[in-house]
């Protein structure tokens, strides 16, 4: 068996079995970093020094939506994870002989951001939520109520989306974060809008309205 029948296998049962975000974000890990170089392997020939080699020649790779960016190190573990979860899939289904695949990370790999958040300055962020909240004009009046909401609720992008207005409790001035709403890239490039559960089941909360959020 080629690589590729071994993971045509292994998406085909995946697919109903992962939330469509993280099925669509392993397809694409596939179809950017693996399916060009390793498709026409033959199972029965991958070894250890193979996988290796591919990582190894991940290090120069350039990032799917940025070409002048190399891969981060974390992202180059995502792809050969995928590409070791494939194989264990494959011998798991006896169409692999057993093996175990034991790699040494390469160096020269751009290290990924380190996690800090960019904050805007008081001023900035004062001077948005003045803007957001005039509405005398109708220009971008719905843009400025989804900006407002996340400004004031820290409520992800897609939960802003989610939101429907049997959600929001004027009353006791909060809103309840119920579902989130994503755009799934096909690999053909197409997408289409899924509506679902949030990330976790701790993302499902209740968010404060402070009264500026209400009026608008």
């Amino acid at each position: 068996m080629q690589f590729r029948e071994a993971a045509e296998l292994y998406f085909e049962v995946k697919e109903g079995l992962m939330k469509p975000a993280s099925f669509a974000n392993l397809k694409r890990l596939y179809r950017d970093h693996i399916k060009q170089h390793l498709d026409d392997q033959a199972l029965d020939e991958f070894t250890n020094r193979e996988l290796q080699k591919f990582y190894n020649s991940l290090v120069k790779k350039k990032c799917a939506n940025n070409s002048n960016k190399t891969i981060s190190k974390s992202a180059a573990k995502d792809i050969v994870g995928l590409v070791k979860t494939i194989c264990y899939f494959a011998m798991d289904e006896g169409e692999m002989q057993e093996k175990r695949f034991k790699l040494k990370t390469p160096v020269g790999f751009r290290e990924a951001d380190n996690g800090q958040s960019e904050f805007l300055p008081e001023e900035d962020y004062k001077k948005l939520l003045s803007i957001c909240t005039d509405m005398e004009s109708s220009m971008f009046r719905q843009s400025k109520v989804f900006t407002i909401i996340a400004l004031t609720t820290g409520m992800r992008i897609g939960e802003v989306c989610g939101l429907l207005w049997e959600d929001i409790d004027f009353e006791r001035g909060t809103v309840k974060v119920k579902r989130t709403v994503q755009r799934i890239i096909n690999g053909d490039g197409s997408s289409y809008i899924h509506i679902g559960d949030t990330k976790t089941l701790t993302s499902k909360r209740d968010c404060i309205l402070l009264d500026i959020t209400k009026n608008v």
